[in-house]
C-alpha cells in the first residue's frame, strides 16, 4: 500500500509539475479526448479567452467553433495535423493565423503531444497554444524592412555601377579634352562676364598669362582688339544666339611684328545645357596673312605702275622699220627704254624660234655666197 501511495503522489506531483511547464510555455491549452481513434470531446482551458476572445464555455457551447475560427487560407494544414497525431504520426508545430471574436486576425502556434494508456493506446491529446501575433508582426516588419533594405542596397550597388561607369567615362573624356586642350592651338574658354577662366599653354605663352595676376583676366585686357565691347564681340554674339563665331584677331608684339589668327568662337554649356561661356581656339594664319598682304602690295604697285604708260592707253607712234617708239618730246627711242621709263618694266632680250631660223638660213646663204 506504502508504494502504491508513494507512486500515486509521484503522479500527482509529475502532473502538476506538467502542468506548471504547460503554463510556463502557452498562453492557454486545450485537450481532446480520443475513442477508437477519433476525437470526440475537446476541453478548452480558461485561459482560451485571452487569445481567441472566446470562453471556454462557448467552445462548450460550439464544438466547430473552433475549426471555423482558423482561417480559410490555413484550414486544410490544421486539419492535416489533427490527422496526423490521430493516425499515430509525429505531428510538427503548426503555426497559423485564427479570427479573433473581435474580427482581428492573430497568429498562435500550436503544438499537439499524445497521450497514451497503460497499453501505448492514445485516449487523447493535448494542444499548447501560444500566442505569436506580436513577434509574427516583428518578424513582418523586419521583412518588409529587410526587402526595403535589400532594394536599396541593390539601388546603391546599381548606383555604383553606374557612378563608377560614369566616372571611367568622365576620366576618358577628361583625358581627350586634355589632349585637345593642350595642343600647340591656343585655346581659352570665357565666361558670360568676360572672365578667361581656362586657357592651354599655348594661349598662355601667346597672351603671357603666366606674368600676370591669377585668373580670372578679362579676355579684353588678355587681348585687346576693336570688337571688344560692340556687337561685333564674339562673346556678344554667342549671347545672342550664334552657335559658331569666327573672325580675324591680329597680335602686335613687343618687337613690333605682328601674328594673324583665325578665331573660332563656340557656346560653352553647363551640365543642363545652359550658357556660361564660350570657347575659343586660335588658329594662326600669319604666314597665309602675310602672303596676301604681299600680294595686295604688289597688285596696288603693278595697277599704280601701269596708270602711268599714259601713252599706252591710245595709239603709240612706231617705226615701222626700226620699231623705235617716237616720245613725248618727239624723239624716237627703243621701246624697251620707252616702256621701262613709263613703267619700270625691265627687258630681258632673246630671240624667238621664227626670228632664230630666219637668221640662221640668212648666215646659211651668206656663207655660201662667200
Amino acid at each position: 500500500m506504502t508504494k502504491l501511495k508513494d507512486l500515486g503522489n509521484a503522479l500527482q506531483d509529475c502532473e502538476r509539475r506538467y502542468d506548471e511547464l504547460l503554463r510556463a510555455v502557452t498562453d492557454y491549452t486545450y485537450t481532446v479526448t480520443v475513442e477508437n481513434g477519433a476525437a470526440v470531446k475537446t476541453v478548452h482551458s480558461e485561459a482560451c479567452v485571452g487569445v481567441t476572445g472566446f470562453a471556454s464555455a462557448e467552445y462548450d457551447a460550439q464544438p466547430y467553433l473552433w475549426l471555423d475560427m482558423i482561417h480559410p487560407e490555413d484550414r486544410d494544414v490544421v486539419l492535416r495535423q489533427t490527422a496526423d497525431i490521430l493516425a499515430g504520426q509525429d505531428s510538427s508545430i503548426l503555426e497559423h493565423r485564427i479570427r479573433h471574436k473581435d474580427g482581428s486576425i492573430r497568429w498562435i502556434q500550436n503544438t499537439l503531444l499524445r497521450r497514451h494508456d497503460p497499453n501505448f493506446k492514445l485516449i487523447a491529446y493535448d494542444g499548447l497554444i501560444r500566442d505569436i501575433t506580436q513577434r509574427k508582426n516583428d518578424e513582418a516588419i523586419i521583412s518588409e524592412r529587410t526587402s526595403e533594405l535589400e532594394r536599396i542596397n541593390e539601388e546603391l550597388r546599381l548606383e555604383i555601377i553606374e557612378r563608377q561607369e560614369a566616372e571611367k567615362a568622365l576620366q576618358e573624356s577628361e583625358n581627350k579634352l586634355k589632349n585637345i586642350f593642350n595642343t600647340s592651338i591656343p585655346i581659352c574658354i570665357t565666361n558670360t562676364d568676360y572672365q578667361i577662366i581656362l586657357s592651354n599653354e599655348a594661349y598662355k605663352n601667346l597672351h603671357h598669362l603666366n606674368e600676370q595676376c591669377e585668373y580670372p583676366v578679362k579676355c579684353f585686357d588678355s587681348r585687346p582688339g576693336p570688337t571688344c565691347m560692340t556687337d561685333a564681340c564674339p562673346m556678344i554674339k554667342i549671347a545672342g544666339g550664334e552657335r559658331e563665331v569666327l573672325c580675324e584677331s591680329t597680335k602686335i608684339n613687343d618687337d613690333g611684328s605682328k601674328q594673324y589668327f583665325i578665331v573660332t568662337a563656340r557656346p560653352f554649356l553647363d551640365r543642363k545645357g545652359r550658357l556660361i561661356g564660350m570657347i575659343e581656339c586660335f588658329q594662326e594664319i600669319t604666314e597665309r596673312k602675310t602672303a596676301e598682304i604681299e600680294r595686295d602690295k604688289l597688285i596696288e604697285e603693278l595697277q599704280t605702275a601701269l596708270s602711268e604708260i599714259k601713252t599706252l592707253r591710245g595709239i603709240l607712234p612706231i617705226c615701222s622699220y626700226c620699231k623705235n617708239i617716237r616720245n613725248d618730246e618727239g624723239y624716237y627711242e627703243q621701246i624697251e627704254g620707252y616702256i621701262h621709263k613709263h613703267s619700270g618694266v625691265d627687258f630681258s632680250h632673246t630671240i624667238c624660234p621664227e626670228c632664230y631660223k630666219k637668221e640662221l638660213q640668212r648666215i646659211e646663204a651668206h656663207k655660201k655666197k662667200i
